[in-house]
């Protein structure tokens, strides 16, 4: 289950440097939220602790609200 989540998350950090460091810092943030969210998203029905299982599900509701911001902002820049 976990290794599956790593595969995924070091597999999604592949990203192509632009030179603009705001760029490449938002494009290597959005694989990385993205693969915690999945995580989070494979542990979940698993989690016995509340404490531990809302914290999971706040990183799933804070980092969606991320993700879009920034593709939103790349989106921008593109413009």
């Amino acid at each position: 289950m976990m290794s599956q989540s790593m595969a995924v998350m070091h597999g999604m950090m592949t990203v192509k440097l632009t030179g603009n460091p705001n760029v490449d810092f938002v494009e290597g943030m959005i694989p990385h939220h993205e693969a915690a969210i999945k995580m989070a998203d494979v542990v979940m029905p698993y989690l016995k602790d509340q404490q531990i299982k809302t914290f999971a599900e706040n990183i799933v509701k804070a980092q969606e609200h991320e993700v879009a911001f920034m593709k939103a902002w790349l989106a921008k820049q593109a413009a």
